[in-house]
């Protein structure tokens, strides 16, 4: 079953468990979805489903420090909810260790630190790793390599 099914049919259950909260959220996923079909016209793959979900948790998350800059607890405790119910709907993240050791492991036969093009090599990484890495962890973990070897 497609991710695109999945969300449909969680969908229903919050509809029909009156789970308003839940309901709420894939919803948005949803009309999310429709439009990036609409826009791609056709169906979208699980891997497309999966970047769409990553947008949304990027804005909630965006959002979220936008709240907690002006104070609003209620949104805050609303966008960690939406971040986390999202979430489940990704592949699990890697932990720092993890992309480090990905990371020395992708670049090492590239060449040394002072050939490698930060650019270049953030691409090829995040190319590896889409989906199972944050980009500023990334981002964070190449500066650290590039500059400690």
């Amino acid at each position: 079953m497609s991710l695109t099914n999945d969300v449909v049919h969680a969908q229903q259950d919050a509809m029909k468990n009156k789970e308003t909260e839940k309901l709420s959220i894939l919803r948005m996923l949803s009309s999310a979805i429709k439009n990036a079909e609409i826009k791609k016209q056709s169906e979208l793959t699980d891997d497309e489903v999966q970047d769409v979900i990553r947008i949304m948790v990027n804005q909630s998350k965006d959002a979220l420090l936008d709240f907690e800059k002006g104070g609003r607890a209620d949104l805050v405790k609303q966008n960690k909810s939406e971040i986390d119910f999202l979430s489940q709907y990704l592949p699990n993240q890697l932990s720092d260790e993890d992309i480090e050791q990905k990371v020395r492991q992708i670049l090492k036969p590239l060449g040394t630190k002072e050939s490698l093009n930060f650019g270049m090599a953030m691409g090829i990484i995040m190319k590896e790793l889409k989906g199972q890495a944050d980009g500023d962890k990334v981002r964070g973990l190449l500066n650290k390599y590039l500059e400690k070897e």
